[in-house]
Formats: C-alpha cells, sequence, structure tokens
C-alpha cells in the first residue's frame, strides 16, 4: 500500500513537472511573437499583397476594395506603438 503512494505522489509531481514546463514553453512562444516588431518592409509587403488578392476578386467591386484597402492603410498609417501595429497586422494575417 505504501509503495502505491509513493508510485502515485511520483507520478502526480512528473505530471505537475510536465505541466508547469509546457506552460513555460506555451509562454515563451507567446513571449516572442508578441515581441516581434513589424517592420515598414512587412507592412508594405502585406499591402502590396492585398492589392494582388484584389485583382483576383469575381463577386466584388475591385475599385472599391482597392479604396478600402488604401483608406485603411492611410487610417492606420500615425499608428507608433509596436504593440498597436502588431495587433493590426495580426487581426489581417488572421
Amino acid at each position: 500500500m505504501a509503495g502505491q503512494a509513493i508510485a502515485l505522489t511520483r507520478s502526480i509531481i512528473r505530471i505537475e513537472y510536465l505541466n508547469m514546463k509546457l506552460m513555460n514553453m506555451n509562454m515563451n512562444i507567446y513571449f516572442n511573437k508578441t515581441c516581434m516588431t513589424i517592420t515598414r518592409l512587412q507592412v508594405i509587403q502585406l499591402y502590396k499583397e492585398l492589392l494582388k488578392y484584389g485583382c483576383s476578386l469575381k463577386l466584388t467591386d475591385k475599385n472599391y476594395y482597392k479604396r478600402r484597402i488604401k483608406q485603411e492603410f492611410l487610417d492606420n498609417k500615425q499608428l507608433v506603438k509596436p504593440d498597436e501595429i502588431q495587433f493590426f497586422y495580426d487581426d489581417v494575417n488572421c
């Protein structure tokens, strides 16, 4: 009976250790992703990709699509905080 209790305790400790390690890995992944700064070049590439995508649209007015893309980028031109830029960049890339 005591041997089973010790084995169970070791298993619980091992599970808690693995959970802690997994949480640490997830935190590192989240931290690395959120701390990545978006460069001006990446924003320009995104803009070009969206415009290229607009050329392939079938059921949408292409001129309206291009105007909306241009207007959204102009509206967000004043963003300077990296976390705000990251938020809007991730929003488009999802």
